[in-house]
């Protein structure tokens, strides 16, 4: 018996241990890699024992097939071990490379391309062939050294990371890839008479079978359970094979369910044994799983010793095998985390609900005095407005007295404004709302209101805006015009002469937008330094014993300072007792495309528009309102646009009023008894559907399509929902003022009925 019969025997015997632990549950490439193990060796055998060169050569391509194919094997099942998954192309590139050589090895008799020349010589009793290289004799080392590098390449790399393979197994697994190098090297360069790359292969099978047997990697259970990668995890897992026999478990359920450890592989679970009911229970939940029984559930929780496991099943496939796995939680902790978490929540609902419960109180009471306060207001501005307008009969003294109550009445409204956007932002309902405007006339509207403020003050106000910054921005100009005249009034407030600056400066850029640095500045009083910390809070005056006599509540530069945080910008300042103060703030603006600057009531028309004269003769307005004072000012208010104004006091007729007549706007006001104007709205829009159905479509269309306008004191974001929804166009606050009434008249009329004078 010579050494290479030794060599297939055990090498026969070492495939029949790695058959017997279940080779289903292992990879195909480890299977292989014994099965190509025996294969060569056997192949040898042929080759040692032949007594002709035929039969020598078909040993050889055995040996050849075995050979080769116990490289690749090796090197994918080394990649497994090591937790790397080796890309797909590369196997199948050295496995074709593998079917080019043996096409050669089992051609060498009608080729001369891998083996020059072929011949018998022997050695100690046995047979072995004497071979010239061919020019294609190259390609096997170049399969079996490439599959050794690569085998090196990922033992090293997870020698570096202990948590992939420890360093005892990856020092197996080198010796393999070391000692396959090094015995194919000396066959080829010291000239052997006999190939000894069988011992080599006997070798690392040995090895190999060491590294499985270590690793617990012909156990059914570990196999199953690194399927998921959770081998090692806190969670528990029951293992059943499709005849819902046991396969193992993890380390959770056997401290839990010690009687398990005991439990046989591959049998079901024995019930007598265990003490409690749980294992019962999983094996019943198992075997209903498997049968496919009607309403078995994917997951469910099981009790055990005080403590709660939630359960969840999966089948698991590898390679050929089939089974299930079932995964165990203990929720007993997150479960008493979860009460006490809903505890927590039912007090802070309670708490936000309170709270909500007052908001809700608060911004219905805002609502009330919101309307409660404009509605007379609207009478006193209103009517002082008028009086104004025909000044030519006045003393100069009721002159003065009647801008004093104007400028009150406005402060008074300025109030509520305020109050009401405080509110807003305490609740969070604040929101920026970016749209096209124009920046130079909102800018210059605002000079206007300050200079108005400013009156007879010996205080010069200036003004100027970089040329660098474009016509049309896209921002809420709303709340920016709102921020500056909120800071220039505190300039006014705090400045008797002087000057007062406002500049608008482009600090920045990019592709479509702009940094535009806002500056108010004055020579007026200054802040000291121990009060500009107080800056910006709400209902705070600084400075309270010298400015005593300053009207305001303080709220204005804590709402600026609200809306410039939420333009994404920071209210700055800098000021000197007794020599002035500037307040600076930087926000970004987009640059609006595509808008061209139109005349007469074009869209791009904004609310801030410089006052134009015009008047529209042949336009028709319907006022609706129930106080006949608030009718008598808008009509008064519209008498020089020369239009033909018609006036109700109900939203009944008004109704009425819409069938006769074909207005080209409708002033609407928000609160009046029995029908308010958000019914009154909604029964106009319900006329049309009304007249469409009836096939009058011209009066379906106008009344579909008439601007209506509510006229209201209550200007909440509750009651702009319920304008919009209600097909409201616009709205104004009271008071009304001609310059807005002008404006929104310029919005929403046909640009053929304005004449501009």
């Amino acid at each position: 018996m010579d050494i290479y019969v030794i060599l297939a025997i055990i090498a026969l015997v070492e495939l029949m241990i790695v058959i017997y632990m279940k080779p289903h549950l292992i990879s195909p490439f480890h299977l292989g890699f014994y099965i190509a193990g025996v294969i060569a060796c056997f192949g040898y055998c042929i080759v040692s024992h032949g007594h002709s060169l035929d039969i020598m050569l078909l040993g050889n391509g055995i040996y050849y097939v075995g050979g080769l194919t116990c490289c690749i094997c090796m090197m994918v099942t080394v990649a497994e071990v090591c937790k790397v998954h080796l890309p797909k192309m590369v196997v199948a590139a050295l496995a074709s490379l593998e079917l080019v050589i043996l096409h050669f090895v089992f051609t060498v008799s009608k080729s001369t391309m891998y083996y020059k020349s072929v011949g018998i010589g022997s050695f100690l009793g046995m047979s072995y062939l004497i071979k010239q290289r061919g020019p294609y004799y190259i390609l096997t080392p170049i399969l079996i050294v490439g599959t050794n590098l690569i085998s090196f390449f990922l033992i090293i790399m997870s020698m570096k990371n202990k948590k992939d393979v420890s360093f005892q197994t990856a020092t197996k697994l080198l010796l393999m890839d070391v000692l396959s190098s090094l015995v194919f090297f000396l066959t080829r360069t010291l000239g052997l008479p006999i190939d000894v790359m069988g011992l080599a292969y006997v070798i690392c099978m040995t090895l190999m079978l060491s590294v499985y047997a270590r690793l617990d990697l012909y156990d059914m259970s570990y196999n199953l359970l690194t399927v998921n990668g959770q081998r090692d995890s806190e969670y528990g897992y029951v293992c059943f094979d499709k005849n819902c026999n046991f396969l193992g478990a993890s380390a959770a359920i056997y401290s839990v369910v010690p009687e398990m450890k005991n439990q046989r592989i591959d049998r079901p679970l024995d019930r007598s044994r265990f003490v409690t009911s749980m294992p019962v229970e999983i094996t019943d939940w198992a075997e209903d799983w498997i049968k496919g029984k009607e309403g078995t559930p994917e997951s469910r929780q099981f009790s055990q010793n005080g403590s709660t496991w939630d359960a969840s099943i999966r089948e698991i496939r590898k390679n050929n095998y089939e089974g299930i796995m079932i995964e165990f939680h203990d929720d007993t902790r997150d479960m008493q985390r979860i009460a006490e978490i809903e505890r927590a929540k039912e007090t802070a609902v309670a708490a936000r609900y309170d709270a909500e419960q007052a908001n809700e109180s608060k911004s219905a009471f805002l609502s009330v005095v919101s309307h409660e306060i404009r509605t007379p207001m609207n009478a006193v501005v209103g009517m002082t407005e008028l009086l104004l307008r025909d000044s030519k009969s006045l003393t100069s003294k009721q002159i003065k007295y009647l801008k004093n109550i104007k400028n009150s009445g406005q402060a008074l409204v300025m109030i509520v404004n305020d109050i009401l956007d405080q509110s807003k932002i305490e609740s969070g309902k604040m929101e920026i709302v970016k749209e096209a405007y124009e920046i130079r006339p909102m800018a210059a509207d605002v000079k206007m209101i300050i200079e108005n403020r400013i009156g007879s003050k010996p205080v010069h106000l200036m003004y100027e805006i970089d040329d660098e910054i474009p016509q049309y921005l896209i921002g809420d100009s709303l709340r920016i015009r709102q921020i500056l005249i909120n800071l220039l009034n505190n300039a006014v407030k705090f400045t008797e002469e002087g000057y007062i600056q406002l500049s608008i400066k482009c600090v920045d850029s990019d592709d479509d937008k702009k940094a535009l640095k806002f500056t108010i500045k004055d020579s007026g009083q200054g802040i000291k330094t121990e009060d500009l910390k107080k800056l910006g809070q709400a209902f705070t005056q600084v400075d309270l014993k010298k400015n005593h006599n300053k009207e305001g509540t303080g709220l204005g530069l804590s709402i600026s300072k609200n809306f410039i945080d939420l333009m994404g910008g920071k209210l700055e300042v800098d000021s000197e007792y007794g020599k002035g103060t500037e307040f600076f703030f930087t926000i970004w603006q987009e640059i609006a495309s595509g808008i061209e600057c139109t005349t007469g009531s074009g869209v791009s028309k904004q609310a801030w528009q410089d006052q134009e004269q015009f008047t529209a003769p042949g336009a028709k307005v319907l006022v609706v309102d129930d106080t006949e004072i608030n009718l008598m000012i808008v009509e008064e208010l519209l008498e020089p646009i020369n239009m033909e104004v018609d006036l109700v006091d109900s939203g009944e007729k008004a109704i009425e009023e819409v069938q006769k007549k074909k207005y080209d706007i409708i002033f609407m006001d928000y609160m009046m008894p029995y029908m308010d104007g958000v019914e009154t709205t909604e029964k106009i829009r319900a006329l049309s559907r009304q007249y469409e159905d009836d096939g009058n479509a011209e009066m379906s269309e106008y009344l579909k399509s008439v601007p209506i306008v509510t006229l209201t004191g209550d200007n909440s974001d509750e009651t702009k929902d319920r304008f919009l929804r209600a097909g409201i166009d616009d709205f104004t606050e009271k008071p009304v003022e001609l310059r807005r009434l002008k404006k929104l008249l310029l919005k929403w009329l046909p640009a053929e009925l304005t004449i501009a004078e």
